[in-house]
């Protein structure tokens, strides 16, 4: 694949705080990771995913909607290297995982969106079954029980419910870790209803009364 092994260097995390309007100490997370493959432009992986989480929180302040919780926003460092900088984050914060009300991570592509991916209890499951009702007019109503998010995936570990991206996926592989990885591959009406879809979780769990934690 032609990829090429070079010298280390010291890259960080990019962290983007919504603040909360009553309890901004708690968080829920849209992520992706900011670092690709060497071969590509790295839009499917994972410039996608980074996208649709700046955008999706982007959209809320824009529109004035401030939930309770802070929506922050993070683009991982050093996926590809070895989830150095998701591994990082959680060292630094594993501790204070009480404050984290839901994680979600976009890591497999961005192709037409389906609905949520949760790693999670069932009662929390069904939570997310009922914020997804809100973007029938986009079709992305499907919740799935699945645990996924290289970045985040240690947080189920210490309680926190995670989310992820269910999409229609068939064709990632014909562009990871490839040339083929380029702007080329992008639907602009799916990074769109993707952005929204990611919107409304984030905003509605942020801003919900419950803590997702007790439920677990």
């Amino acid at each position: 694949m032609n990829a090429e092994n070079l010298p280390d260097v010291v890259s960080r995390n990019t962290i983007i705080d919504h603040l909360g309007s009553e309890v901004p100490q708690d968080f829920v997370v849209v992520s992706g990771h900011i670092d690709s493959w060497d071969v590509g432009q790295g839009v499917m992986d994972d410039a996608g995913g980074v996208f649709v989480s700046y955008k999706a929180a982007l959209a809320l302040r824009t529109l004035g909607l401030r939930p309770r919780r802070t929506i922050r926003t993070i683009f991982w460092t050093a996926e590809e290297l070895g989830i150095y900088g998701g591994e990082a984050y959680f060292d630094r914060h594993r501790n204070e995982s009480a404050h984290y009300q839901l994680m979600m991570e976009s890591d497999f592509g961005t192709f037409t969106p389906r609905g949520i991916g949760i790693g999670s209890s069932l009662e929390v499951a069904c939570i997310i079954q009922e914020i997804v009702k809100l973007t029938a007019a986009i079709n992305t109503t499907e919740v799935e029980i699945v645990l996924d998010g290289p970045d985040i995936e240690q947080w189920a570990d210490v309680g926190v419910p995670i989310g992820s991206l269910l999409h229609d996926s068939e064709r990632y592989f014909w562009f990871h870790h490839t040339a083929g990885d380029s702007m080329e591959v992008e639907d602009i009406d799916d990074l769109d209803k993707i952005s929204a879809l990611w919107a409304a979780v984030a905003f509605v769990t942020a801003d919900l009364s419950i803590d997702l934690q007790s439920l677990q």
